[in-house]
């Protein structure tokens, strides 16, 4: 929570920051159940819900804002 304090101007004016923590496990429990579903399915590969990263930028960036985000919450997947 201490992340959310710190950032609390990127938090939308009607929020606060409790509803954003449960909005974020709500989104942690939906991607579990979906990875489990998706993995359990001997048709469907996980590379089809991930896009392959710029392999060109490895300089650190400021990412930009997404205007009408809902989702505080982001997956990465490292191909090994």
């Amino acid at each position: 929570m201490l992340f959310l304090h710190e950032n609390a101007t990127d938090i939308k004016a009607n929020r606060t920051i409790n509803r954003v923590v449960l909005q974020i496990v709500v989104d942690s429990y939906t991607i579990d159940d979906t990875l489990i579903s998706i993995s359990e399915e001997p048709n469907i590969l996980l590379d089809e819900f991930f896009r392959s990263l710029n392999n060109s930028e490895y300089h650190p960036r400021v990412l930009p804002f997404q205007k009408g985000r809902e989702s505080y919450s982001r997956l990465y997947a490292i191909r090994r």
